[in-house]
């Protein structure tokens, strides 16, 4: 313990130490492992203070010194961390700097870890930009030294953020001074001091700290030496609102009655202290400070304009805009005779590719399911011809998201208007036209391609000012829209009738993506993803075209170096990317498939190793694919591209043939190639591989295997299909693509789809929707009680916490059928420990499928028991007896769906979603028990073709 003389600093040291502050949320993880720290971190901003991750700041202290006094589990502290500050933790606990060190190790965070007491704080003057502390400095005997010390600590202008309790409020008068102080008569033997020690801060040891409360009132006084201070009052839980008051809003009942007083204070700036007559010599060391300040919240260093890295190279602008036009950079930049034979070649695709130009010169759009639109900036006026856009619209609920706020200033759910969805304005600006516009330019020669590729530019940037506005402020986005520019522009560049200064214009804003990426990579999280991926394979581009200057070159030895690390990062031994998602499988591939074609026209290949990763990614997309040769909605979807060689406003947002086919002629692998057929072909051909025939498609082969690592076992033959799932929770646990599938199916009998995923439908436009889509009860599996198998939260629409721990027990071929068997235990938190386990038993040439759920069941108990089986669009069903289900699909293939008699059949209408915004009305059976189970219990089901009909479809 750090040695003091204070008997209460001594006891807050002994308190902490036995039993670490929020410990006592975490119900289900094992201590020390990160599911730990992110159980305590989902309890902290998902069910007690959701409003604290943006009004304390977490995320917008990029770049600057952060010091919190008392980190305790350290789980604000990441949040920091996570935002790019500098990170440093003073604690008088030696058992929370442990903790919050063990955190910060299992998240790949760095940060300083120290022992000492806030009232002589260990660090010289003018040291933190900022200076944070959360329901600490109120256990403090004087609080009044703390303050003291924060505000020398602070450099001028820095900031406090300070959190106390509050005198004015619900949980003080109501619970500590009423219920406890008055009811219970503690008043009569203790003060309001000793009951709160008592029974504010919890503790299983007894432990009793000095705690405090203040009102705003005097807290001004107390922090009366900082220049601006403002005071606000936040927390308060559903439940301790009093009955009469439940139709307050808990936000603003938070904000009249809450616990926690924030107090946000600026130590003297510069201006005041010229006010006050200061010392030239300080008033310089504090202009030097914030300069650094500033400088240090850039990470790319200097920021030269595009002219004038062109001239430190030997080079100048329009010297260099002449070079681009001579030379291809790209491998989408087809010489003459390429475009020739495949224009030959692939009639069909050409013409598709110049009606979809002509359409997007008339600025019509269908992204997302919204159906065709016209996207009409009503702010600016037409000019020349030309129509500006609509940047910022979301066509479906004709609602526009604001101009002119800053990246750091962004927050969705508050900024946006009614439920627009963001992610029409973020689609329609990664410019995936782009390229069919180059295409059709390069087909026939037309300059209205090329010139509306350039107007679309300058249109953006004065619409998307750097940095400004909804549609930078995910990297992301930005990424795939330097890629969609580059591809545009190396296509259309030779063309006479464009201007020079138009063109270099246009990649001086290229150069300015390359800026905003590289300062703004989204790798601060617990984990990178096809985020980050793409945040690199966007800046590989834009180095690609700037390769001669110094940016250019630091950008793609760190794009090179980190597409090498990402490979292994994000894809798993088996092959599949770690999000648990086919879609989002497909987005990841392309992406670093992207690069590799990239690497491969700059002359410098990346590694074999990574070459060998990508093949295994593309092996599995092609082992999943249904026998239509569309992609199993398995996880998430929201139809992510790298760019769109094919069909850009109709491609069909299952399919990720396109994909197969450029690939296939990447590595030389012909069935591939045959898998995607003529438009795989065309795709290919833009890729920079020019086919001299097209082979007709092929259906997949025959293919039964498990893939252990994705959690998906996968039986093919002929047109009889079985997917089973069940995975652990991807992203290294994070789950931000992953649904409640443990033990869920999707099966095809005769070529046609009986049981299929629900698909995704939305994201953040409707919280119900999407919580529905990734539930349990939207899939083909038993639930129980109505949980979810992973614990899921509704307001964190993207993480899972892992509950399940899925096995595979046993799986493979044999007599010509094929089985899977496997567990989960997601269940184990209804009070007794329920282990589900499910098997499958299929057959490859018939199409019957047996199912046998096992429950091992320590204790007993009555459950409510629900097994599901979510219906493909189109299958319609009838119940002529008991134990029996009709089914028969819109084309009227007959199959039975048998079930024990104890269960009560119903069929309830579900939906089915085969893109993001698109759903379609479907049916479900479901199966309903409630009894006491106990030991070990089964139930069996089938679904059997009519005689004949599996045969009769081409199922063997």
């Amino acid at each position: 313990m750090l040695q003091t003389d204070d008997g209460y600093k001594r006891e807050v040291q002994r308190q902490w130490d036995r039993d670490a502050c929020g410990s006592q949320y975490v119900k289900d993880a094992k201590p020390g492992t990160l599911e730990w720290y992110l159980e305590a971190e989902l309890y902290r901003y998902g069910t007690y203070a959701p409003w604290m991750p943006d009004h304390m700041e977490f995320y917008q202290h990029n770049g600057e010194k952060v010091l919190e006094i008392g980190a305790g589990l350290g789980t604000d502290l990441s949040q920091f961390a996570k935002g790019g500050a500098n990170v440093t933790d003073l604690d008088m606990s030696l058992g929370h700097l442990e903790h919050a060190r063990t955190n910060f190790r299992l998240r790949g965070l760095e940060g300083e870890f120290r022992q000492g007491d806030g009232e002589s704080l260990p660090f010289p003057d003018n040291t933190f930009d900022v200076v944070y502390s959360n329901g600490v400095i109120h256990h403090t005997p004087n609080t009044d030294a703390v303050i003291a010390q924060i505000h020398r600590v602070l450099k001028p202008g820095g900031k406090a953020i300070i959190m106390v309790y509050a005198e004015n409020s619900i949980h003080y008068w109501r619970q500590l001074v009423v219920n406890l102080g008055m009811r219970q008569r503690m008043l009569e033997s203790a003060s309001i001091g000793e009951i709160m020690s008592q029974h504010v801060e919890l503790s299983a040891h007894d432990s009793r700290p000095l705690v405090k409360v203040y009102t705003a009132a005097r807290l001004r006084r107390m922090f009366s030496a900082f220049g601006q201070v403002s005071i606000s009052k936040r927390q308060l839980m559903p439940v301790e609102l009093p009955s009469k008051l439940q139709w307050m809003p808990i936000d603003v009942a938070g904000r009249l009655m809450g616990w926690n007083l924030i107090v946000k204070a600026t130590k003297t700036s510069q201006r005041r202290f010229l006010r006050r007559g200061g010392d030239l010599k300080v008033l310089a060391t504090i202009a030097g400070n914030l300069a650094q300040k500033k400088w240090r919240q850039s990470r790319f260093v200097p920021r030269s304009s595009l002219e004038e890295e062109l001239v430190a190279a030997g080079s100048d602008l329009a010297g260099w805009v002449e070079e681009r036009k001579r030379t291809p950079r790209t491998y989408a930049e087809l010489s003459d005779p390429e475009v020739a034979r495949v224009k030959a070649l692939l009639p069909g695709p050409a013409a598709r590719t110049i009606a979809g130009a002509e359409r997007a010169l008339t600025h019509t759009f269908d992204l997302l399911g919204s159906g065709p639109y016209q996207p009409v900036d009503p702010e600016r006026p037409g000019r020349d011809g030309y129509q500006p856009i609509d940047w910022y619209l979301d066509p479906v609920r004709k609602a526009r998201f604001p101009r002119g706020i800053p990246v750091k200033a962004w927050k969705l759910f508050e900024m946006r208007p009614k439920d627009g969805d963001v992610k029409f304005p973020w689609e329609l600006a990664r410019c995936q036209h782009f390229a069919t516009l180059g295409q059709a330019y390069r087909l026939t020669g037309d300059a209205r391609f090329a010139r509306e590729i350039l107007d679309e530019i300058d249109d953006f940037a004065e619409a998307n000012p750097v940095g400004i506005g909804v549609n930078w402020t995910c990297t992301m986005d930005v990424g795939i829209r330097a890629v969609n520019w580059a591809i545009g522009l190396g296509l259309v560049k030779g063309c006479a009738l464009l201007g020079s200064e138009q063109i270099a214009r246009a990649y001086g804003h290229l150069f300015e993506h390359g800026r905003f990426i590289f300062e703004n990579l989204e790798n601060v999280y617990e984990v990178t993803s096809n985020h980050f991926l793409s945040n690199v394979v966007g800046l590989h581009f834009i180095a690609n075209e700037f390769s001669t200057t110094a940016s250019g070159k630091t950008w793609d030895a760190f794009c090179r170096k980190s597409l090498e690390t990402e490979i292994d990062v994000q894809i798993l031994p088996d092959g599949a990317d770690f999000e648990s998602s086919v879609p989002y499988h497909r987005l990841v591939a392309e992406l670093f498939l992207g690069s590799w074609r990239l690497a491969e026209v700059q002359g410098r290949p990346l590694s074999a190793h990574y070459r060998s990763r990508l093949c295994d990614m593309v092996g599995y997309l092609v082992g999943v694919l249904r026998p239509d040769g569309l992609m199993p909605q398995l996880g998430d979807a929201d139809d992510g591209r790298l760019h769109i060689f094919t069909d850009h406003a109709t491609w069909h947002r299952q399919d990720g043939r396109h994909l197969i086919g450029a690939a296939g002629a990447a590595f030389s692998r012909p069935e591939w190639q045959a898998l995607a057929g003529e438009d795989g072909a065309w795709e290919a051909a833009w890729w920079g591989h020019v086919a001299s025939r097209v082979a007709e498609r092929t259906p997949p082969a025959d293919h039964v295997r498990l893939y252990p690592d994705a959690g998906a076992f996968i039986a093919r033959r002929g047109g009889n299909y079985l997917l089973v799932t069940n995975a652990k929770v991807g992203t290294k646990g994070f789950g931000n693509h992953k649904h409640n599938d443990q033990l869920g199916f999707e099966l095809h009998v005769g070529g046609e789809a009986v049981i299929t995923d629900p698909g995704s439908y939305v994201y953040t436009s409707d919280f119900a929707a999407r919580n529905y889509f990734r539930s349990t009860a939207a899939h083909s599996t038993l639930m129980i009680d109505g949980i979810e198998q992973n614990e899921t939260d509704p307001e964190w629409l993207f993480r899972l916490i892992e509950k399940a721990e899925a096995e595979h027990l046993e799986h493979g071929e044999r007599d010509g059928h094929a089985h899977y068997r496997g567990r989960h235990v997601g269940y184990k938190r209804l009070g007794s420990v329920i282990t589900h386990e499910r098997r499958f038993d299929f057959d490859l040439a018939g199409g019957r499928l047996a199912i046998r759920d096992t429950l091992e069941v320590e204790g007993g108990a009555a459950h409510d028991l629900v097994w599901r089986f979510q219906l493909a669009p189109g299958v319609t069903t009838r119940i002529p007896a008991n134990g029996r289900i009709d089914l028969t699909t819109s084309t009227g293939f007959r199959l039975t769906l048998t079930h024990p008699l104890e269960l009560e059949a119903s069929i309830p209408g579900g939906w089915y979603s085969p893109s993001y915004g698109v759903r379609t009305a479907t049916r479900v059976v479901e199966l309903k028990l409630r009894r006491s189970i106990q030991g070990h219990t089964e139930w069996s089901f089938s679904i059997d073709p009519a005689v004949g009909d599996a045969a009769a479809r081409g199922g063997s």
